[in-house]
């Protein structure tokens, strides 16, 4: 073998293949054999069904490529000048015509190339797909390679050794390798899905894709972020607030860590002040949360924003439920501000009597609900429109401000959904006039008993999330 080798390299360069077929395939082709079982063996190359080959003016990188990994198919990718090395490919592979097919290309173009590769792996669904980008122009060899990077197919290369005194590679040092994927070894393709199920609010999709990328990219500090972001506004959406405190406020530390989208720091910060004034809810009673404005304004806050949310998503059913809730907060801070605890109510601290309460509550009841009226005594228990109506009664700023049939109208919607006690589907149209008179009364309640001292606009951005580069509006 060694006067072979020494022969190949004395033999003209046009001739140098042809030898190199004739003379030393057989042993360089068992070297690389031994070579691609350990490359295989630790998960450097994979067993492919079909392999897609840029041909150009060198057919040995080719056939040892083709003996070595015997795939199913072979898919070649040729140009005029090219093709006319095919006989040789066919011939010293022995590949049968159903074992490979023959695409033309312009070699210089990338888009071209690009646009065939990607036809190519679309059409034949082939997860086991590798592309062989050896051959061809570096024109070819780049789309070929920027195809399988995008597609997420595996890019080899046989690669050879060239002595400096030599202009020809070196028989039996061939080997195939894996080129590293930069889109999988930094993680962009899992980040930006990852932001486009943040931007449709699928936090725990994100956090499905964002807790094993943490462990397998290079350079997770990004995915460390989103993860945690991801985790706070998910606990958020569940209104499960001392969760989303505790992986915001590790959100946070991390963006301070890593130095990443400082930009967010200011309104992450806001969000996680909100957010603790709903710590340890669950231990505070109602009456005493809508009695301090701060913590009241901080569940309405986020019980509007979630409703926003989803309906952005066109969950409607949900989204009208939340906004009737956030009407129903609002009517139970009011009450809280006359003393009234819409659970257990006690109607003599009032300053007006009893008396005149009930004659009161009851006129504006009957005037509500007129033929379906059903004469009733103050509540002992405070519903949303009994709320309304009290407050009326007591001429309440707020309840002034609204219209109670148009409140009636938007409840009653609300009360034939089938997630409330009917079996209507709410539709846009349905969703949008309730959120309008929501809108209203949010505004009107702000004015009257506000939680800081701003509008209400600059308020309620602060339970946005934020996105990407951007914010999405809640």
């Amino acid at each position: 073998m060694h006067n072979k080798i020494k022969e190949y390299f004395n033999v003209r360069k046009s001739d140098s293949q042809k030898y190199y077929l004739e003379n030393l395939l057989d042993w360089s082709l068992n070297k690389l054999k031994t070579k691609l079982r350990e490359s295989r063996r630790e998960g450097q190359v994979g067993t492919y069904k079909i392999l897609y080959q840029t041909v150009g003016n060198s057919p040995v990188p080719l056939v040892l490529s083709i003996l070595a990994l015997e795939p199913e198919k072979v898919i070649f990718l040729v140009t005029d000048e090219s093709r006319t090395w095919l006989d040789v490919i066919i011939e010293h592979t022995k590949l049968r015509p159903s074992q490979y097919e023959t695409r033309y290309i312009n070699f210089s173009s990338m888009v071209d190339i690009y646009e065939v590769i990607k036809r190519e792996v679309s059409d034949n669904d082939a997860p086991n797909a590798a592309i062989d980008i050896t051959g061809g122009t570096k024109v070819m060899s780049s789309g070929a390679a920027l195809a399988g990077a995008y597609l997420n197919i595996d890019v080899l290369y046989l690669e050879s050794v060239i002595e400096p005194s030599r202009d020809r590679p070196t028989p039996g040092r061939e080997n195939l390798i894996r080129i590293d994927n930069p889109f999988t070894v930094f993680g962009d393709r899992k980040l930006n899905r990852a932001r486009d199920l943040f931007a449709r609010f699928d936090f725990i999709g994100a956090v499905e894709i964002l807790g094993p990328a943490r462990v397998q990219v290079r350079e997770p500090q990004i995915f460390h972020l989103y993860y945690h972001l991801a985790l706070a506004y998910a606990a958020w959406d569940d209104f499960n607030f001392d969760t989303a405190y505790k992986e915001l406020r590790n959100a946070i530390k991390t963006l301070e860590q890593y130095h990443i989208h400082l930009e967010w720091r200011p309104h992450l910060k806001e969000q996680l002040r909100i957010l603790s004034l709903l710590e340890n809810m669950e231990n505070t009673p109602d009456f005493e949360l809508y009695q301090n404005p701060e913590k009241a304004w901080a569940l309405i806050g986020s019980c509007y924003a979630n409703a926003r949310r989803r309906g952005k998503q066109r969950r409607y059913d949900f989204a009208v439920l939340l906004l009737y809730r956030v009407l129903e907060m609002l009517s139970q801070m009011r009450l809280a501000s006359w003393k009234l605890d819409s659970r257990h109510p006690s109607y003599s601290e009032l300053a007006i009597s009893r008396d005149e309460l009930t004659t009161r509550f009851k006129e504006i009841q009957r005037n509500l609900y007129r033929k379906n009226y059903r004469e009733q005594e103050l509540p002992q228990e405070i519903s949303l429109m009994q709320g309304l109506a009290l407050l009326k009664a007591l001429e309440d700023p707020w309840a002034d401000s609204l219209d109670l049939e148009r409140v009636k109208d938007n409840i009653d919607q609300r009360n034939s959904s089938i997630l409330a006690h009917g079996t209507k589907v709410v539709t846009k149209r349905g969703h949008d006039g309730m959120l309008k008179l929501v809108q209203q009364a949010l505004e009107e309640a702000w004015k009257i008993w506000p939680a800081a001292e701003m509008e209400w606009n600059a308020y309620r951005s602060q339970f946005r999330f934020v996105v990407g580069e951007t914010r999405i509006e809640a």
